[in-house]
């Protein structure tokens, strides 16, 4: 009797501490993106990634020209895939950042 309970507990435990994992990284905002970024990091397998520049639009820029411009998720520390076509908006060249090819 001791071991079934035992054996129950261990379950529910391990059930628990699966949907505490899963919870945290929903919580954390941790979309697919982010994800194989973190999984690229720690693979390392020594491939380079290749990047290009994409612009953070600005509603009422003086600058309007096509661009591409970057997921507005996109900081210092999330790099995104670049879109796929220009679009129209306004920009700044000192406001550019990196997006994956």
């Amino acid at each position: 009797m001791k071991k079934k309970n035992l054996s129950a507990a261990v379950v529910v435990a391990a059930l628990f501490t699966g949907y505490g994992a899963y919870d945290a990284q929903r919580s954390l905002g941790m979309d697919d993106t982010l994800l194989a970024n973190v999984e690229a990091l720690a693979n390392n397998t020594g491939e380079s990634v290749e990047t290009e520049i994409c612009y953070v639009q600005q509603s009422g820029s003086p600058q309007m020209s096509s661009k591409k411009f970057c997921d507005s998720k996109t900081d210092d520390t999330h790099i995104y895939s670049c879109p796929t076509s220009e679009s129209f908006g306004g920009y700044s060249e000192l406001q550019k950042d990196r997006c994956i090819k």
